[in-house]
């Protein structure tokens, strides 16, 4: 495959449109607003960050160089449409192409929660990994006491399976996870 030829493919990859939002590469003047990113409150609970400023930059740095070394590392930023400002991240947390599954993980800056743009980030990613990627079963899951996030996970239309008991280490305990699916033939993109 030809240079441009796999330019273009990156450039379908990595520019995924869906409604007001983009999911595109994480770049390096994403970096004020990948600073507040990371060290939201949440976001460090969740994704279990500890960062200052310059190790906010280093893994900043190391995300935009795994675009050209690992050529598809499956992470996202989320941007808005009109401005293109970076406002989360979303990545398949797991993808096993040998199974035709995934999971995703996603996280939005505070001041962009509660306007549907992590529903909209996580609905346009589930689009392209059933249409474009040919995967079979996405798998979701959120702690118990996540209310937002299993919202967003029933409006999805994911099935609920059950609970993974203590699976998550989360604000210094151990949490129970509830975990959903949704196969690529009940997946309905009009949710």
């Amino acid at each position: 495959m030809g240079e441009k030829e796999g330019d273009d493919i990156m450039d379908i990859l990595y520019n995924v449109e869906f409604e007001d939002i983009i999911l595109r590469k994480i770049e390096l003047n994403d970096y004020d607003n990948y600073y507040d990113y990371v060290t939201d409150d949440l976001i460090k609970k969740q994704f279990l960050f500890n960062h200052d400023k310059d190790s906010a930059k280093k893994r900043l740095e190391d995300l935009v160089k795994r675009y050209e070394e690992d050529n598809k590392p499956f992470v996202w930023a989320i941007a808005l449409k009109d401005t293109n400002e970076f406002i989360g991240v979303i990545s398949f947390d797991n993808i096993d192409f040998l199974n035709k599954s995934f999971s995703i993980a996603s996280g939005i800056r505070s001041k962009y929660r509660g306007h549907g743009y992590g529903y909209k980030s996580i609905k346009a990613l589930i689009n392209y990994a059933f249409n474009d990627l040919d995967m079979h079963r996405l798998e979701i899951t959120c702690n118990v006491d996540n209310i937002a996030s299993k919202t967003v996970i029933e409006k999805l239309g994911a099935t609920f399976e059950g609970i993974c008991r203590e699976s998550k280490y989360y604000d210094n305990e151990f949490k129970d996870r509830r975990v959903y699916s949704i196969l690529k033939r009940e997946w309905k993109n009009d949710r």
